[in-house]
């Protein structure tokens, strides 16, 4: 069964940063030992993890293979922190109503006189050959947690929310990956994504995820043109009915919405004459 396409998903904001450095935008270094970054990263094991947003409203899930929600990740759907069952989007908390499929990272850009576009998933393509983004080994792809509840906590140190997840993959494993539409071999754009998401449990925030993607070119060519996009399949439906949620896709997103201050009425104060 071919899942739908959705744009944009109203509980989730996305920042999309490209760090556009001379030095990432054009050459990176090679490794000491001379070999092509590809070939280190088809040397071992990714170090696939899931793990969940949990102190809000929101329970989501997250993953370090360019996806979120659960249904696309490689590591199952065991938390790497808890070892409980994360779901992909569970709003409101305990209510056991779905919000999510599953959403993707995708990126694209002009290299030499070819377009190439790296994603997390592709709805219309199930096979996990065609997932293009994958963490380091472990410890090195290990997903790393930090939360400001408590000063006193090593997760402490470089905190920003009461729930931090930050994850890096890249898109330089080519072994064994899916031929593009036409054929061809897969070709990366050479990119890596550290990708940070937080959430509270404050009542002007615990309904919400935010997500900070920096994207670093680690290739030997320049990209240019550099588009990217998050894929969302929304789903909405109560968990106990599995893929139900499919077959009645009528989902959307608010493409603006009133900023508080603007909602009152601020009069012009009385000038003394």
């Amino acid at each position: 069964m071919r899942r739908s396409h959705v744009s944009a998903a109203a509980l989730i904001v996305a920042i999309l940063t490209l760090m556009a450095s001379p030095a990432d935008s054009a050459e990176a270094p090679m490794p000491k030992d001379g070999r092509d970054r590809a070939e280190q990263k088809n040397s071992a094991v990714p170090a696939y993890a899931v793990m969940a947003h949990r102190v809000g409203k929101m329970v989501l899930g997250i993953t370090n293979n360019g996806t979120f929600g659960s249904e696309y990740s490689r590591a199952g759907n065991a938390d790497f922190f808890t070892g409980q069952e994360v779901p992909s989007c569970e709003y409101p908390k305990g209510s056991n109503v779905g919000y999510l499929y599953a959403g993707a990272f995708w990126i694209g850009a002009v290299v030499g006189r070819d377009t190439l576009v790296s994603h997390g998933a592709d709805g219309w393509a199930y096979q996990v050959n065609t997932r293009e983004f994958h963490p380091d080994e472990r410890p090195f792809g290990n997903p790393i947690y930090r939360s400001i509840i408590d000063p006193n906590s090593p997760d402490y140190d470089d905190a920003i929310s009461e729930e931090d997840y930050v994850v890096r993959y890249s898109d330089t494993l080519t072994e064994e990956m899916a031929a593009d539409h036409f054929g061809r071999p897969y070709r990366p754009l050479h990119i890596e994504v550290t990708e940070a998401s937080y959430a509270w449990s404050y009542a002007y925030a615990e309904d919400i995820v935010l997500f900070d993607y920096q994207v670093r070119n680690i290739g030997r060519q320049t990209l240019k043109q550099v588009y990217m996009g998050i894929y969302i399949d929304a789903d909405v439906s109560f968990e106990a009915d599995g893929l139900q949620g499919a077959q009645d896709d009528l989902a959307g997103f608010l493409h603006t919405y009133p900023a508080y201050l603007s909602l009152i009425h601020i009069s012009e104060p009385t000038r003394p004459y």
